[in-house]
């Protein structure tokens, strides 16, 4: 369902950028800080880059009222597993996976915007959002020093493709610049079955991401 939903709004969007007299495009980069929730063990929060290609649509035309939203972005999203002592009560053995992977990510948003001065409008958005991985990496490491690396992607690790809940707030300057915070609620299983005896499926340990993301973007 939340499939559909997204795919309607792409194709929404697409419709209504044929009345160019409303529509904008920019150019937006800013940071992504990432964790993750779950079973698994995972700690820490860790930053990533994120820019992209950004449309608005208008429905008004004025400071004040709907519009709807969306960014082609590249991002980058990680997280790290809990070390663990493979020789308990040596430090020195300790190890844990950081893995790292680059998406190509779709935000629809619909917002609401009001002015706040003659040149200020705050900018209130939710949607949804898609992202499908095109690369990354799972590197592991032992006493602080990597000592291999895989495919983030391989039947041990997670699944390419990432959906969720996304909503931002901020606030345009000078018709051109638009300063956003914003957060990604993720709502799909990262994790692949647990198939590591033969003949059976354990439990799957749960993993999805969370992200902030903190942009700056100028519109034409």
């Amino acid at each position: 369902m939340i499939k559909r939903i997204f795919i309607g709004m792409v194709c929404a969007f697409a419709m209504l950028t044929v009345q160019a007299q409303n529509f904008r495009y920019g150019v937006t980069a800013g940071l992504n800080l990432n964790t993750s929730a779950g079973d698994m063990n995972t700690v820490g929060s860790h930053i990533g880059y994120y820019a992209g290609i950004k449309g608005v649509y208008d429905f008004s035309g004025e400071s004040t009222g709907l519009y709807l939203t969306t960014t082609l972005a590249l991002s980058q999203k990680s997280f790290k597993s809990q070390a663990v002592e493979l020789m308990p009560g040596d430090p020195h053995t300790a190890t844990y996976g950081k893995t790292s992977a680059h998406y190509l990510e779709i935000p629809v948003r619909v917002g609401y915007s009001f002015a706040v001065g003659k040149s200020t409008r705050v900018l209130l958005e939710a949607g949804p959002y898609a992202s499908l991985a095109l690369w990354g990496k799972d590197n592991v490491y032992t006493d602080g020093k990597k000592v291999g690396d895989r495919s983030a992607f391989d039947e041990y690790g997670i699944r390419r493709f990432d959906f969720g809940l996304s909503l931002g707030a901020g606030v345009q300057l000078a018709k051109h610049y638009q300063l956003m915070v914003s957060y990604n609620h993720g709502l799909a299983q990262l994790n692949h079955p647990d198939r590591s005896q033969p003949g059976t499926v354990l439990p799957t340990r749960s993993l999805y991401h969370r992200t902030f993301n903190f942009t700056l973007a100028y519109m034409f």
